[in-house]
């Protein structure tokens, strides 16, 4: 199957383009591991699957509006989900 070909697919079923999902699925990976450990931000962009740590940066600060390091030192009030 090709890349291409997958893409289509994917998006058909779920309504989203699969690098969109990926992404997602990866910024809150990392966001659970920003409020729960102490780990360096390079080690916790390999951890949630980004290959490049600038891609992570910027990935992140436009799904959540803050960068990593905003993220972690104020997350959001998770308490009322």
């Amino acid at each position: 199957m090709s890349e291409v070909y997958f893409s289509r697919i994917f998006k058909d079923a779920l309504g989203l383009p699969f690098t969109k999902y990926l992404n997602t699925y990866r910024v809150r990976i990392a966001s659970r591991l920003l409020r729960q450990s102490n780990d360096s931000l390079k080690k916790i962009a390999e951890e949630s699957g980004f290959q490049s740590y600038n891609y992570f940066l910027t990935v992140f600060k436009t799904y959540m509006g803050v960068t990593p390091v905003q993220y972690r030192e104020k997350p959001p009030d998770t308490s009322t989900d």
